[in-house]
């Protein structure tokens, strides 16, 4: 069962890393209605946000709500659970409303971990974040897969999320993320580790509760470089990630604090 699944996760990525080379992180265009279903990008003739507007506000949801285990590569084992409170940061600040001012924007969201490992590589996570005062919430459940792991040698891990963000100015959003980890501890408190997967979103802003203004649909990769420190070892870590291909560049990044094994 572990290696089907296994083989499912590589399945996945390898579909989404072909159709992120191939250009469809880019977001396709068709006219359409709300009863169509989901669709790309489109615009009623009641939308008074730009269009350019529109789409960055929807990456940037994207880019601050996405789904992240923020774990380095290998399984947490049967006895392992580990509680986590962090922020995720945008380098370029998030508006409220598309196209809104400089105070009306978020840089950051509050968020909280909790991973549970089991019997078999296979490790749990459930995220959530909310920003009251924007009126954003997000919730996020991960599973890992640890293809490899021994003691001196890089671990590998394979994962895949889902996750949905909305209340934020009317918007909904939500994701599907396939991801390979490689990491490996060095100097004995210390856990290097890269990422890189592929995502797939879909947002919709509405101006009012009838009236679908945007809806977008997109695939994109995402590539990270995360450390994680034993400050208390091994009960209490600190975890860090940047990543690379999101809105604003290099300098998005996530944190945690974890308490557990």
């Amino acid at each position: 069962m572990i290696f089907r699944l296994g083989r499912q996760w590589v399945s996945g990525l390898v579909l989404l890393f072909a159709a992120a080379a191939s250009g469809t992180c880019a977001a396709q265009t068709e006219p359409t209605d709300d009863a169509a279903g989901p669709t790309p990008l489109t615009a009623t003739p009641r939308a008074t946000v730009g269009r350019g507007a529109a789409e960055t506000h929807l990456r940037g949801v994207a880019a601050l709500t996405r789904p992240e285990m923020v774990e380095p590569a290998g399984a947490h084992g049967s006895i392992g659970t580990a509680i986590g409170i962090g922020t995720a940061s945008l380098a370029k600040p998030l508006a409220v409303q598309p196209g809104a001012d400089g105070e009306k924007s978020r840089s950051s969201l509050p968020r909280a971990w909790i991973v549970k490992g089991t019997p078999v590589p296979v490790d749990f996570a459930v995220v959530g974040g909310a920003d009251p005062e924007a009126g954003m919430t997000a919730i996020a459940a991960i599973v890992q897969g640890t293809v490899f792991e021994r003691p001196g040698l890089p671990a590998l891990s394979v994962r895949a999320g889902a996750g949905k963000a909305f209340g934020i100015a009317s918007t909904e959003l939500k994701s599907l993320a396939l991801e390979a980890a490689a990491g490996m501890g060095f100097l004995r408190y210390f856990q290097g580790y890269l990422v890189y997967g592929a995502k797939q979103n879909e947002g919709t802003y509405r101006e009012t509760a009838d009236a679908v203004a945007y809806r977008m649909k997109w695939i994109e990769p995402t590539r990270k470089v995360g450390l994680r420190v034993a400050v208390l070892p091994p009960f209490v870590t600190l975890t860090g990630e940047v990543s690379f291909r999101d809105v604003g560049g290099v300098g998005d990044w996530v944190a945690k604090v974890s308490v557990g094994m």
